[in-house]
């Protein structure tokens, strides 16, 4: 009687596991008085990110640690992958090192006029500009999680704050994926997603010597979650706003995560 009844239970609980199907995020970005659509459609491992501002449709595959963008009007496809990214960083590293090369022989013509303090401030501008992923401004950056919460779309988000030198960059709100009703696969579709966004822009960026962003990798600072929203300050005023408008999980059909590769850029 006691394994019926076990039995019984089980079943009823498995389609409620089960049931999640595929998984679609609905965001809003207001940058520079303009509003946009950003569309996440997540499955079976991949993930198509969607732009109102634009016709180009964007594939990343988990498996693959792999990003195509195709351009339906050229029918041209950009690819980007691990050996492409350092392809590029090794082209800008090369020129990045005759430019710095430039500079240090002009700032080392200037140091033997300059007092002591000058000089260090010379320096350690110089190790900025030579070795920007050491001592770049990107590494002054402290996130921290904070004791507010708000609710987003009917979910309750914990809020993280971005800083650098005292100064307030960005306000991160984040949800567990249970909220959403995602899939732990889902879940590491996006947040997999989250890291290749983050290593492929700071990597060129300090490749090409340029270190004052205000990117993070969520898994290195501990911000686990699904993104809800995201505002960005300057001179404490808010300059880009993203934001969860819904979300749903009803079945994606397999061919849109099919894009023909017959052409790259």
């Amino acid at each position: 009687m006691e394994l019926r009844v076990l039995t019984i239970v089980l079943l009823s609980w498995l389609p409620y596991q089960f049931a999640f199907a595929d998984i679609t995020l609905n965001y809003t970005l207001l940058l520079n008085n303009s509003k946009q659509q950003l569309t996440y459609q997540i499955k079976n491992h991949q993930l198509m990110l969607s732009d109102s501002g634009s016709d180009r449709v964007n594939l990343f595959d988990q498996q693959k640690q792999q990003f195509i963008s195709h351009d339906p009007e050229s029918k041209k496809v950009s690819i980007l992958n691990k050996e492409i990214l350092e392809k590029r960083i090794t082209q800008l590293k090369q020129k990045h090192k005759k430019q710095v090369t430039e500079v240090e022989q002009k700032l080392q013509q200037k140091l033997k006029d300059m007092s002591t303090k000058e000089q260090e401030v010379g320096a350690s501008i110089l190790n900025q500009i030579k070795y920007p992923d050491l001592y770049g401004e990107h590494t002054l950056l402290e996130v921290s999680k904070t004791s507010q919460s708000k609710t987003i779309s009917k979910m309750e988000c914990t809020v993280y704050q971005l800083s650098r030198k005292g100064e307030l960059l960005k306000d991160y709100c984040v949800a567990d994926r249970q909220k959403l009703s995602m899939s732990k696969d889902e879940y590491q579709t996006l947040r997999s997603f989250y890291h290749f966004d983050y290593t492929t822009q700071s990597s060129l960026m300090l490749a090409m010597g340029k270190s004052n962003f205000e990117l993070v990798d969520y898994d290195e600072k501990n911000i686990p979650g699904i993104i809800l929203e995201i505002i960005s300050y300057k001179d404490k005023q808010i300059k880009q706003h993203l934001l969860l408008n819904d979300f749903h999980n009803k079945s994606l059909a397999d061919d849109i995560f099919v894009i023909s590769s017959s052409r790259e850029e």
